[in-house]
């Protein structure tokens, strides 16, 4: 059976009453519906997918493909008339923006409701990827001491917020762990690949990091290495030619490259920035490179609340084509030392667009950490369990080292730099440390300065908060 998620308060029994269709028509279309009402309804699995507006981008590939000849009933029925279900982003261009859908405020705030059907039958003898596997032959839990932490870190933060906003986005920050925590206790777990980024997304992907090192798996728990700034490493193992000619055969564009048009111009951005180049390649990934940065511009090791603050700016050089916003606080000093980077990463966003070059790195990432690495550990040792969060690979005490070795060999022998590694060894602790209280604490207050209304916000559900508060309850 195939689940897909709705509006709680979306009458099915109203759609395409109008249109002439028989009953089987009819049923066959509201599940066609459904499937793409599915993609634009929040869960706490699928918040990646939308900005802070609430829209997600849909292709009219996928589209059509789901919805067949029905195509342009389907846009009648739902995002047309005094009460439509989808809205369409007011800022499509065609040629300059993307298609964003959301959800109608009356939709987004409601309860969702589960809808069960069959599939047509898969062509049988398709065994289910290695990763995907680990789901059914690994038994995920949490140590207990779990929910004293969250209870404690709920306390901290309360102590240094105001205002209803900022207490319903604790508790929905809260309650989104505790609903993923229950989930994952009870085996009900979220899993797969994207088919757009190639990243693999699941119940694990989907926690907060500082709930991380709670996660057992047979009772044992997870050690996690992660690759130290991996965005910034990724774009230095694709500023050469041989990703882009070919002439590395480990690890070329060819690799990751389907349906991005525009690639092919990449190398001429390169020409005549050889040096800017090579100092960028040339940064010790190995020690750090946010740390790296800001010691070239403060002469002094850096906090980690400066680092952190470097590091959601970075996305920012990487991803965002903003020239103003590039002469301000970090973003001033990434641009100041890579000039030549900027500038590529310019020339390819005017190209390809935002979107589609963060689909390149993470393409890129992916590749290696899950084609290369995860592949290779798990043909060794198939009995061994293995999962990823994007740029971490999380793997049992025993296993560790031997990860964290064959990570460093793999990532330097495919892309000719020596990377930066972190080994994770979980310590448990039910006190939240004061950077962690800080970070969340300043995240809070901010999202809150940016809403007017926090119920309308994409993140927060009413699952969520009803969890909070039967959380609080069965401790006070």
């Amino acid at each position: 059976m195939k689940t897909l998620i709705y509006p709680q308060n979306l009458s099915l029994e109203r759609l395409y009453t109008g249109n002439g269709y028989s009953d089987t028509v009819r049923k066959n279309m509201i599940v066609r519906t459904l499937k793409i009402i599915s993609k634009l309804t929040p869960t706490n699995y699928n918040t990646y997918r939308f900005n802070k507006q609430g829209y997600v981008y849909l292709s009219s590939r996928f589209k059509k493909r789901v919805l067949g000849n029905y195509y342009s009933d389907f846009h009648k029925e739902i995002t047309e008339g005094e009460d439509p279900i989808v809205e369409m982003s007011s800022h499509y261009e065609v040629g300059k923006e993307s298609k964003l859908y959301r959800l109608s405020k009356r939709y987004l705030n409601s309860p969702v409701q589960k809808f069960q059907f069959k599939e047509r039958r898969v062509k049988e003898g398709k065994k289910p990827d290695f990763l995907s596997e680990q789901f059914s032959l690994h038994q995920l839990s949490f140590d207990n001491n779990v929910y004293t932490y969250l209870l404690n870190l709920h306390s901290e933060i309360g102590n240094r917020i105001k205002g209803d906003n900022q207490k319903v986005l604790l508790d929905n920050y809260i309650g989104r762990n505790l609903c993923i925590v229950d989930d994952i206790n009870g085996n009900e777990i979220f899993y797969g690949r994207s088919k757009t980024n190639y990243r693999y997304y699941s119940s694990l992907t989907s926690l907060n990091r500082i709930i991380r090192p709670f996660i057992l798996v047979n009772d044992k728990r997870l050690f996690s290495i992660d690759i130290k700034s991996s965005q910034p490493f990724i774009l230095a193992t694709i500023l050469d030619s041989s990703y882009y000619n070919g002439n590395n055969i480990l690890y070329n564009k060819n690799r990751i490259n389907k349906g991005i048009g525009g690639i092919i111009l990449f190398p001429r951005f390169l020409e005549g920035k050889e040096d800017g180049v090579k100092k960028y390649r040339d940064i010790p990934f190995y020690d750090d490179f946010y740390s790296h940065v800001l010691k070239n511009e403060l002469g002094r090791e850096p906090t980690k609340i400066e680092r952190e603050r470097l590091k959601q700016k970075t996305m920012q050089f990487l991803f965002f084509n903003n020239s103003k916003a590039k002469r301000k606080n970090e973003l001033k000093y990434l641009v100041r030392q890579f000039p030549s980077i900027n500038s590529f990463i310019t020339s390819c966003l005017n190209v390809i667009g935002e979107r589609n070059f963060s689909f390149i790195l993470q393409r890129s990432e992916s590749y290696l950490v899950l084609d290369v690495i995860s592949k290779e550990f798990n043909e060794r040792f198939p009995n061994e369990p293995i999962f990823t969060i994007h740029d971490a690979i999380l793997t049992t005490e025993k296993n560790a080292e031997y990860m964290f070795n064959l990570m460093e060999k793999r990532l330097t022998e495919y892309t000719g730099i020596i990377p930066g590694l972190k080994l994770e060894k979980p310590e448990i602790s039910v006190i939240p440390s004061e950077y962690d209280i800080q970070r969340i604490t300043e995240k809070i207050i901010s999202r809150s300065k940016k809403l007017s209304n926090v119920y309308n916000a994409v993140e927060v559900l009413e699952s969520n908060l009803i969890r909070m508060e039967q959380f609080l309850s069965n401790h006070l």
